[in-house]
């Protein structure tokens, strides 16, 4: 069926990212709220919600070992979707602690790492097609919108296993789809050639060395508070379905910039500069939630993790694309997630330490100082890349 004389639709990919973004927006958001309402105390949550990015962050470097072709990529994303498939079903038959450690570790090995290796697969089929990254990730965007309202309304009615059911089945659907997904034949790799960077290695990785930096920082803060602000917000009260609403306002706003980043592009001139306004919105979500109020804390830290979303989302395969040669992005886009997962899972593990000595107000201002100081991985100053395909 990999009938390599064959063109991969632009609606395949769109379909593909709606199925997939919408179970992820079924069971993701939720970790910490189910944990919770199947009785597990706080130690047990930080232990399952550190696991995840550590569990991310093997996964990421383990595919990144076989994604040495186009045609490979596309089985890696197969794989992936098989076993988040079946993670997904287990989470939501078991709830002992100690069986969702395995579910989780199983779960999130495959899950994070599965959004770098799709990117991946397409970025070369956009760029051959002359189409921009975020004109595809919009209606990904739109889907995890309309999964969380989805789940707003339904929770009241329904349990997190039967969101887990729902969530499985769209993978499945998404599974299906990479059928009708076409790995590019030699002909197409020579394209690739002809566009490879002409530079070193030496002269990319000083670009990329102090972007993974930042990014380990800034987008691993962005992760750590969509962990987190949940536990605060139930702490202070706030129901599932409310806490719903407002991730769903997120992914609205979140929506809004996807819609208008060229012009946030144009008018920002790079997307280093786009990175570093991202940097600065999530650095200003963390202090928001130092106030105390659930729902001052859900309205602050949700619209300007909205916005900040958007733009380092985006942002984040643009300038890896725009730094780096076409044929090692795959590579320098699960290198950048793995490390940030390793960042991101010490966090989790520590954050119940610290807000249960503490205060939550403690722990988001130190996750703030952290993001400040990610902030001089864009210090250096970079050449642009002539040859980005989205210049």
């Amino acid at each position: 069926m990999e009938a390599t004389s064959k063109d991969t639709s632009i609606w395949t990919l769109r379909i593909l990212y709606i199925f997939i973004f919408f179970a992820d927006a079924l069971f993701c958001p939720y970790y910490g709220l189910y944990f919770i309402s199947i009785g597990l105390d706080s130690f047990q949550q930080g232990v399952l919600l550190g696991l995840i990015p550590f569990a991310n962050f093997v996964g990421a470097l383990f595919f990144s070992l076989f994604v040495k072709s186009h045609k490979a990529t596309l089985w890696v994303m197969r794989i992936i979707l098989l076993f988040e498939i079946i993670g997904v079903i287990l989470l939501s038959l078991f709830n002992n602690y100690y069986g969702l450690i395995a579910i989780m570790i199983l779960l999130s090995f495959n899950n994070g790492p599965y959004f770098q290796v799709q990117d991946g697969f397409i970025s070369p089929i956009l760029k051959k097609k002359n189409q921009t990254f975020n004109k595809l990730r919009i209606f990904g965007s739109i889907a995890y919108a309309a999964s969380l309202l989805f789940c707003a309304l339904m929770l009241t009615y329904v349990s997190y296993q039967v969101l887990f059911y729902i969530a499985a089945s769209c993978l499945l659907v998404g599974l299906s789809l990479t059928i009708f997904l076409y790995p590019y034949n030699k002909e197409d790799d020579e394209f690739l050639y002809k566009m490879e960077d002409k530079q070193t290695h030496k002269s990319y990785l000083h670009k990329l060395i102090p972007f993974i930096f930042f990014y380990v920082t800034l987008y691993g803060s962005y992760v750590i508070l969509g962990n987190n602000v949940p536990l605060y917000l139930d702490a202070m009260g706030m129901k599932a379905n409310l806490y719903s609403l407002f991730n769903a306002m997120r992914v609205v706003v979140e929506i809004f910039v996807v819609l208008f980043y060229e012009w946030f592009h144009k008018w920002l001139k790079s997307y280093r500069n786009i990175l570093a306004l991202g940097g600065i919105l999530t650095i200003l979500a963390s202090f928001s939630c130092m106030f105390t109020n659930s729902i001052l804390v859900a309205s602050l830290c949700y619209f300007l993790r909205g916005i900040s979303g958007g733009f380092m989302i985006i942002g984040f395969v643009d300038y890896v694309n725009e730094i780096t040669p076409p044929r090692r992005v795959t590579i320098a886009l699960s290198v950048s997630q793995a490390s940030m997962n390793l960042f991101a899972g010490s966090m989790s593990i520590l954050a119940p330490y610290i807000y249960t000595n503490s205060s939550f107000a403690v722990f988001f201002a130190i996750l703030g100082g952290i993001s400040i100081l990610g902030m001089l991985g864009l210090s250096i100053p970079l050449e642009r890349n002539k040859l980005s395909p989205n210049s």
